[in-house]
């Protein structure tokens, strides 16, 4: 029994952790995955972005409002994507305003 407390000790400690916990993976995004864009097949991470023709890194995700994100790049280029439902969203440049209609591919 006494070999069975420190166990069952550290099984608690782990289900309380929060999630801001670097040991816990975060969950994805809900934009995260391959989307048709109207002029481009566009790949997100949680860590980068393909425009179609090229990765770039990601410097900066913040959730403007639920489903509402604005993803920065370290160039100052940003977008950002309002999520409708879990398969269609609208992609929008924050430097030209072009803004596209995407669906989960």
């Amino acid at each position: 029994m006494t070999r069975l407390l420190p166990a069952l000790t550290l099984l608690a400690l782990t289900a309380c952790m929060s999630s801001d916990d670097p040991t816990i993976e975060p969950t994805p995004y809900p934009f995260a995955g391959t989307w048709d864009c109207e002029v481009a097949t566009f790949t997100f991470s949680g860590d980068s972005y393909n425009n179609g023709s090229e990765w770039l890194p990601i410097a900066n995700i913040v959730e403007r409002d639920v489903g509402a994100f604005v993803l920065s790049f370290k160039d100052g280029y940003t977008i950002a994507l309002d999520m409708d439902g879990a398969d269609r969203m609208q992609w929008l440049s924050g430097e030209t305003g072009d803004t596209f209609q995407c669906t989960r591919t």
